[in-house]
């Protein structure tokens, strides 16, 4: 019995650089364009939250699989947490320089 493709077709192609190689569209289908990936800013917590609501809309829309989707969600959501831990950390560092200026003056 042969065996169910469980494939999915290949619409886009990154060439590295921001460019896609799009193959979906373009001359009615027929013939690949170029495309530039636009920026997206990721610097904040709500930058990752904006682009995770963008992402889930495109699933829900039927423009990117579920797995694709997934596979985005997951790598911004380990995005957020590097974020996270970099304001802990910033806010640790600021809480040990006040402790040791307080130690420092004969404050308790």
């Amino acid at each position: 019995m042969p065996r169910k493709s469980t494939t999915t077709p290949v619409t886009a192609v990154p060439m590295g650089d921001g460019a896609v190689l799009d193959l979906a569209e373009g001359d009615g289908g027929a013939r690949p364009t170029f495309r530039r990936a636009a920026h997206i800013p990721l610097q904040t917590l709500d930058d990752i939250r904006v682009e995770q609501a963008r992402v889930y809309r495109r699933m829900a829309g039927g423009r990117v699989s579920s797995q694709e989707g997934a596979r985005m969600i997951w790598s911004l959501s380990q995005i957020a947490k590097v974020i996270e831990a970099s304001i802990l950390e910033t806010r640790l560092v600021a809480l040990e320089q006040l402790a040791a200026r307080a130690v420092g003056h004969g404050s308790p």
